[in-house]
């Protein structure tokens, strides 16, 4: 089958830290999507990896999963915020709602994030007809957003290509080169810095 392209968002590291610096969340369910998704921003996996996660599986400030879609073992990293976040939680993830759940609450935090009120234009095809749907930025987060962020935020660092591959698992290319958002503006701005 055809895969369609989308235009589809990322969260850049400003906005991830605004997300994680919000107070006063509606409740503690928010706060645990919060916490999840924003970890999950800089470890580039599937929602079903990262809301399985076994965080015994730590050693050497490295944790090691086996994706569940593909059966790849990768090796993360912990950022010293995903490291802020375990220890908040005392290195046990509580219970994260399921996918249609993570994805409502993630968007009413999101709508609580000033950087998020911009428009955000998508292209799809529906009946066969090519459309665009606008709406604000913080309707079109979900649970696969972070991959995204992960992926698009360490190429716009510069950092190569197949490192950032072996940490989020693609094993082609072609589909890792899907998971880059970065607007015409970014990719200009990173080829100035080189």
């Amino acid at each position: 089958t055809r895969r369609e392209e989308t235009d589809s968002i990322y969260l850049k590291e400003e906005e991830i830290t605004e997300m994680y610096q919000l107070r006063d969340l509606p409740s503690e369910k928010h706060q645990i999507v919060r916490d999840v998704f924003v970890a999950a921003c800089y470890m580039g996996l599937r929602f079903s990896d990262y809301t399985s996660l076994n965080l015994a599986k730590i050693v050497n400030n490295r944790l090691e999963v086996i994706q569940k879609k593909t059966g790849k073992k990768v090796t993360l990293p912990i950022h010293p915020l995903v490291k802020e976040i375990f220890t908040k939680y005392s290195y046990r993830l509580p219970k994260i709602p399921n996918n249609n759940e993570f994805n409502r609450l993630i968007k009413e935090v999101g709508a609580l994030m000033p950087s998020m009120q911009v428009e955000f234009s998508k292209q799809i095809t529906y009946e066969r007809e090519r459309i665009v749907i606008t709406k604000p930025k913080f309707q079109w987060l979900q649970g696969h957003c972070p991959r995204r962020s992960l992926v698009t935020n360490e190429f716009l660092k510069g950092t190569d290509v197949p490192t950032i591959m072996s940490i989020s698992g693609h094993k082609s290319y072609k589909n890792f080169l899907r998971y880059i958002k970065a607007s015409g503006e970014e990719h200009a701005e990173k080829l100035e810095k080189i």
